[in-house]
């Protein structure tokens, strides 16, 4: 009953049981170190989710993203930036360096960071991700 209240929208009955639907995944600096460039999966339904204005950046210049669009039922493992922005679900994201520092559990952005143009506001800290 708290999270109906807070969140309404996840008492809507989903459409199909075996995938995540309303899912909205936006203003994001996701930046991977790993060799492959690996640093998204998606597995998701193209009509119910929202993906886009996100910094996506590989410190190995080498960036690959594992999907499956489920209407379609089409998916690629290690696909390139360009092939899974292709499929048209990931809408005005960002393939850049976001330019950031973290220092004492708070991030910085150079002046001249992508950040500022996707409208990125860093989480609160009692509630972030960084450690």
């Amino acid at each position: 009953a708290i999270w109906q209240k807070k969140y309404p929208e996840l008492a809507t009955p989903m459409h199909n049981k075996t995938w995540p639907e309303g899912n909205r995944i936006e203003r994001n600096i996701i930046v991977t170190s790993k060799p492959n460039g690996n640093s998204l999966r998606y597995f998701v339904p193209m009509d119910s989710t929202v993906i886009a204005d996100n910094i996506i950046w590989s410190t190995t210049g080498n960036l690959t993203v594992d999907y499956k669009v489920q209407e379609l039922n089409k998916s690629m493992i290690g696909a390139t930036w360009p092939q899974w922005l292709a499929q048209k679900v990931e809408q005005t994201s960002l393939m850049a360096d976001p330019c950031v520092t973290i220092s004492n559990k708070k991030m910085i952005t150079c002046p001249t960071s992508a950040a500022k143009d996707i409208g990125f506001t860093p989480l609160p800290t009692d509630i972030g991700l960084i450690p």
